[in-house]
C-alpha cells in the first residue's frame, strides 16, 4: 500500500521509524509488568498488592472499543490521514507520564495504579496509529520487514524496560532512572520525525464509508482471520507459561533455567524473528505460514516425546524449549505479516486492533485453561491438547481460502 519503499534512503528512514515505536511500546509493557513489580517488592509490599498492577492490561484487552474513534480522527472525510501526528503526541504523553510516576512512592499506591493504567491507555491507543502507520507506507512485499522490526525490537524493548530499568534503579535510584527513560522515549521521536509518511488517501481507497467495528465483523474474510488469530496464538500460549514449571519437574536447576530462559531464549527469538522475515521474502505470506506451523508442530511434539520419558535429558530438554521459542517468533512474524494484509488502508488502525485483541484473549484465556489442564490431567494431555490445536490450524491454513489471494 505504502508509496516509499523504492527509494532505499527513505526506505531506511521508514525501518528506523517503525522500529523506534515498536520498541518503545514494548519499553512501557515491560515497565508496566516487569520492573514496576520488582520495584515495588524491593519496598517489601505484599504480594497481593503488587498483583494490582495487572489491572494496567485493562485498557489493552479494551482499546477495540475506542479503535474506531481513534480511526475516524486519524482518516477523516477527506481522506487527510493523521498516523504520524497521533504516534508523536502518545509518546509525548508516554514521556511525560513517566516523569510524574518518578516522584511517585510506594506508599502512594492508588496514585500508582491510576497512572500505569494511564501509560496503558495512552500507549494503546497510540499503538492503533502505529501499526495503521506501518501499514500504509510499506507495500504488501515489505510487511515482513515491518513485521520483523514489530516482533524483534518488542524483544528488546521489554529486555530494556524490564531487566534494563531495574538494573539502573539498582545504580541510580527510581527517580533518575524514570528521568532518563523519559528523556530516552523523547530521543526516540528524532527517527520518527524524520520519516516520511502518506498524508492523503490514494484516490482508490477514498469512500464515504466511516471506521466501523461493527461493519468489519459483518465481513467473512475478517472473521476467518480472527478465527486463525484466535487458534494460532493458542496453540503456542497453551503451554508456553508450562514450559518452565515443567522443566524445573524434569530436574533441571534454577541456575540453567534462567540461562536458557533469558538468554537462549531471546537470541532464538531474534533468530525466528530474522528466519520469519526470510521466509516470506522467499516463498510468500501462505507457505511461510504454513511452514512456522509446521514447525510449531514439530517442536510441541518435542514435548509430548519428552513427557513420556521416565528420565528427561537435560539437553534435549533445552534444546525442545529453545526450538520452540524459535518456531514461536517465526510465527508470530508470518501471521502478524499476513493479518497486515488484510487491514484495510481506511481503517488500518481499527482492522489490526481486531487482531490483537483476538490475540489477547487468546493468551489470557490459554494461561488459565493451560494451568487448569496440566494440574488435573498432566503435561502429556496438555501438549496433546496444543498439538490438537496446531494441527487444526495446519489443515485450516491449507483448506481454507484466506491464504490463497497473497
Amino acid at each position: 500500500m505504502g508509496i516509499f519503499i523504492f527509494n532505499g534512503g527513505v526506505l531506511l528512514k521508514l525501518i528506523f521509524a517503525i522500529g523506534s515505536f515498536y520498541f518503545v511500546q514494548t519499553l512501557i509493557g515491560g515497565i508496566v509488568f516487569q520492573a514496576i513489580p520488582a520495584w515495588l517488592r524491593s519496598h517489601n509490599v505484599d504480594l497481593y498488592t503488587i498483583g494490582l498492577v495487572s489491572l494496567a492490561m485493562i485498557p489493552w484487552t479494551l482499546r477495540v472499543l475506542w479503535a474506531g474513534g481513534v480511526e475516524r480522527y486519524r482518516v477523516t472525510a477527506s481522506g487527510k490521514i493523521r498516523s504520524k501526528q497521533i504516534v508523536i503526541a502518545g509518546q509525548v504523553a508516554l514521556a511525560v507520564i513517566l516523569i510524574g510516576l518518578s516522584f511517585i512512592h510506594e506508599n502512594m499506591f492508588i496514585t500508582l495504579i491510576s497512572l500505569l493504567i494511564l501509560l496503558s491507555l495512552v500507549c494503546c491507543t497510540s499503538e492503533i496509529a502505529c501499526d495503521a502507520y506501518m501499514i500504509e507506507n510499506l507495500n504488501s512485499k515489505s510487511y515482513g520487514i515491518g513485521n520483523g522490526l514489530r516482533i524483534g525490537c518488542g524483544y528488546l524493548g521489554m529486555a530494556v524496560g524490564g531487566g534494563g530499568l531495574i538494573y539502573l534503579y539498582d545504580k541510580w535510584g527510581w527517580q533518575s532512572s524514570l528521568l532518563v527513560y523519559s528523556g530516552l522515549l523523547l530521543f526516540l521521536l528524532l527517527p520518527l520525525l524524520l520519516a516520511p509518511s502518506i498524508n492523503q488517501l490514494p484516490v482508490t481507497e477514498k469512500s464515504d464509508q466511516r471506521p466501523s467495528l461493527i461493519k468489519t465483523l459483518k465481513q467473512p474474510m475478517m472473521l476467518k482471520a480472527i478465527v486463525l488469530v484466535f487458534f494460532f496464538e493458542i496453540s503456542g500460549r497453551l503451554i508456553s507459561s508450562m514450559l518452565s514449571p515443567f522443566a524445573i519437574d524434569a530436574g533441571l536447576s534454577l541456575e540453567n533455567l534462567g540461562k536458557v530462559t533469558s538468554f537462549g531464549g531471546a537470541a532464538c527469538g531474534m533468530l525466528g524473528t530474522l528466519s520469519g522475515m526470510l521466509f516470506i521474502r522467499i516463498i510468500g505470506y501462505r507457505w511461510a505460514l504454513l511452514l512456522a506451523t509446521l514447525f510449531k508442530c514439530l517442536s510441541i511434539s518435542c514435548f509430548i516425546i519428552l513427557s513420556l520419558q521416565p528420565d528427561i535429558n537435560p539437553l534435549w530438554l533445552i534444546v525442545s524449549y529453545l526450538f520452540f521459542n524459535y518456531t514461536f517468533s517465526v510465527g508470530l512474524v508470518c501471521l502478524y505479516s499476513f493479518l497486515t494484509t488484510q487491514a484495510s488502508l481506511k481503517q488500518a488502525g481499527l482492522d489490526f486492533t481486531l487482531f490483537q485483541c483476538g490475540a489477547a484473549l487468546a493468551a489470557g484465556c490459554s494461561g488459565y485453561i493451560g494451568g487448569i489442564v496440566a494440574y488435573y490431567m498432566g503435561y502429556v494431555t496438555l501438549f496433546n491438547l496444543t498439538l490438537g490445536c496446531a494441527l487444526f490450524v495446519l489443515i485450516f491454513l491449507y483448506r481454507s481460502s484466506i491464504l490463497k489471494a497473497v
